[in-house]
């Protein structure tokens, strides 16, 4: 998929993948109910807005990545991850940032170098 770098060597599907129609159901059944009070709160808890690079791990859907899209200005890199492409593809109809990348990423194997961002957020 052109949109996402994998960086995850191999994956297997599993019975807990969310793939297919299940990333869709997941945010819009549980989106407004579970997480968004959550994304609201994290965003508050950020203080440091000014340039840098930001990283999102486990993006899900994007509930918290919009949050921090309308927080950090255009001069904010922000890299939002998820290890399931599909939960990514929702995500990103969504939310829509010029500085914004999304990445597949195992967050069991983070591929970035210690002190590579200057704000780390993960909602869950």
């Amino acid at each position: 998929m052109e949109r996402f770098k994998n960086n995850t060597a191999s994956q297997e599907l599993s019975t807990l993948d969310f793939v297919g129609s299940i990333p869709e159901i997941y945010e819009s059944v549980l989106g407004d109910f579970i997480f968004e009070p959550f994304a609201r709160n994290i965003v508050t808890r950020i203080t440091h807005t000014e340039n840098g690079k930001v990283l999102e791990l486990a993006a899900g859907t994007g509930r918290v990545t919009q949050y921090l899209s309308e927080l950090f200005s255009d001069t904010t890199n922000i890299i939002a991850t998820d290890i399931s492409v599909d939960m990514l593809e929702v995500a990103q109809k969504k939310v829509k940032a010029a500085n914004l990348v999304w990445q597949q990423v195992d967050i069991a194997d983070i591929p970035y170098t210690d002190n590579s961002f200057d704000l780390i957020v993960c909602q869950f």
